[in-house]
């Protein structure tokens, strides 16, 4: 793994990364906390992890890049809330009401903030985007939309979004069925399959029979109507854009195929 604080920063000249000359596929991986995605062993597939808080705490990996940098919407420094002993749930907005989580293990730290549309956009166009996988604590849809045309240079989304309009920080919107669904859908993506957390596959019954479209509109039908509330139901959405070249990703990050049934554990 090359470790590159400022990556985004070193472009060449045409406002492109130089990337390795036998790269043709990129992962992106937004918000990877420890454990970011271990690029695959084809050789020709490289990762970019952003990780604001714990980067250094990432293990070295070949054709693995670290930035030490959150990702949203806008171009800033903003401050970021540290939750959880392990430091898991770090956020730039604060937690929502009393979730149980609210109290901070260490006082607010500045980090960079680079926007989603830069991102992307100093990708190589000879490099195909892969995936890209949010977590990004409740700021992925905002990422999302302020990655405007530039995200259908991406081939499969992996997106964490929250359920039922619980929300467990306060600020940012990143309701599945009311953000990021409907936006999704009309920037020409295709829901895949959707995998909740552990309350949120307790609160969906038969929760592996949501694996596309009809699915999914059948879900939010059932919860359009709850009010806001703090809560913790989380679920990580996969799309693939209508169109794509490419094969489904492999391995744990995208454990099922890119249509049809999903494989069952």
């Amino acid at each position: 793994m090359r470790e590159l604080a400022w990556l985004l920063l070193l472009r060449d000249a045409a406002g492109m990364i130089a990337l390795p000359a036998n790269t043709s596929r990129v992962i992106l991986n937004i918000g990877s906390h420890v454990t970011p995605i271990r690029p695959p062993d084809d050789g020709s597939t490289i990762v970019i992890a952003f990780e604001p808080v714990v980067g250094c705490r990432i293990k070295p990996r070949p054709r693995l890049y670290v930035v030490h940098a959150a990702v949203a919407a806008d171009t800033s420094l903003s401050t970021m809330g540290v939750y959880h002993a392990n430091q898991g749930s770090s956020s730039l907005s604060p937690a929502y009401g009393s979730m149980d989580f609210a109290h901070q293990v260490q006082p607010s730290i500045i980090v960079p903030v680079l926007p989603m549309r830069t991102v992307i956009a100093s990708i190589p166009v000879e490099s195909e985007i892969w995936l890209l996988k949010t977590d990004m604590q409740g700021w992925d849809y905002a990422a999302l939309v302020g990655a405007g045309e530039l995200l259908r240079r991406v081939h499969y989304i992996r997106s964490e979004c929250w359920l039922a309009n619980t929300r467990p920080y306060n600020g940012p919107e990143n309701d599945f069925c009311l953000h990021v669904l409907p936006y999704l859908t009309s920037q020409g993506f295709e829901l895949v399959h959707m995998h909740g957390n552990s309350k949120a596959r307790a609160f969906v019954n038969n929760w592996k029979g949501v694996t596309g479209m009809r699915d999914a509109l059948a879900f939010c039908e059932t919860t359009k109507d709850r009010p806001a509330r703090a809560g913790l139901l989380e679920a990580d959405a996969y799309f693939k854009r209508s169109g794509a070249r490419l094969p489904p990703p492999t391995g744990s990050d995208w454990p099922f195929p890119a249509s049809g049934p999903p494989i069952q554990s």
